[in-house]
């Protein structure tokens, strides 16, 4: 299976009871008119700070809410101080009301009992999500409704043509490729989100018990992901720079292949390819692809 990542907005006061009807729904927004949403969100695309910025208005013509978009370097500062806030007995009015968190920071705030749940499957717009997806679960723990998917992304693969007319299709071919091109292929150090995901994609795809990374670890850990330290140990010697540097984060992958640099890339939408790097994916020298498993 593909693996697939969906972004996610988590709610702390915004919603307090649960909505059962378009009459309720009718109910909070009345309720909602001339109030202040904080929205933190990762601000490191603009695109999709244009986007919010552009809702934010929406907001306030047809709805009469002040959303303000707090941007983020990273969305572990919003986590650190939802705790802090949480720790000095403020557990209401906090300064973030919506979030746009990953698996790992939804993970840390549900199992601090920060997150307002039963929410999501009310909101009107639920009935389009995909729940044949997993929108229900994330970082291995059930969301009961704690937050809500507001758009869905696949690790994808950037190649140039000329130095890679065959990309590869698995981590072994892909370290087969490393192997006879050596310095020509990297990934955005973790904790990047896509770097992250570069190495859950190889652990989803190498280890025999996929199963088991669907459950908190426990004493197998080391037995399961040994195929995937395994691989690192043969692949990050054959990296850009021989493993002693790494790409800081996406866009630097990016600025890499677009340089010739690299000859491989990662992001985690396809189509927004030519509005990150133009230079080089506009171009008929770059193809998009995926890993056929993982």
């Amino acid at each position: 299976m593909r693996r697939v990542r969906f972004c996610a907005f988590l709610t702390g006061l915004l919603l307090t009871a649960p909505l059962c009807a378009a009459d309720s729904w009718h109910i909070i927004q009345e309720q909602a008119k001339g109030q202040t949403v904080w929205f933190n969100a990762w601000g490191g695309d603009q695109a999709v700070n244009r986007y919010l910025d552009w809702v934010s208005g929406e907001m306030k013509t047809h709805y009469a809410i002040n959303l303000n978009i707090v941007h983020l370097a990273d969305a572990a500062d919003a986590v650190k101080r939802i705790q802090t806030e949480a720790a000095a007995g403020r557990k209401t009015h906090g300064s973030v009301d919506l979030l746009w968190v990953n698996g790992e920071n939804f993970r840390t705030l549900k199992e601090a009992n920060l997150l307002q749940t039963g929410w999501a499957q009310t909101l009107p717009n639920w009935r389009y999500v995909d729940t044949g997806k997993p929108v229900t679960e994330d970082f291995a723990l059930p969301t009961e409704g704690a937050e809500s998917p507001w758009g869905g992304a696949q690790l994808t693969f950037i190649a140039r043509k000329a130095s890679m007319p065959t990309p590869p299709s698995d981590p072994q071919g892909l370290l087969a490729w490393a192997k006879q091109h050596p310095g020509k292929i990297s990934y955005p150090r973790p904790p990047d989100f896509t770097g992250t995901a570069f190495l859950e994609q190889l652990l989803l795809t190498l280890t025999s018990r996929p199963d088991a990374l669907k459950r908190a670890p426990d004493d197998t850990f080391a037995q399961v992901t040994a195929p995937l330290w395994d691989y690192l140990d043969k692949l990050h010697p054959l990296l850009w720079r021989g493993r002693k540097r790494f790409p800081a984060f996406t866009c630097a992958d990016g600025y890499l292949l677009a340089r010739g640099s690299l000859s491989l890339s990662l992001t985690f939408n396809r189509h927004m390819r030519c509005k990150k790097w133009p230079a080089v994916n506009c171009l008929p020298t770059a193809t998009a692809l995926v890993f056929t498993t993982g």
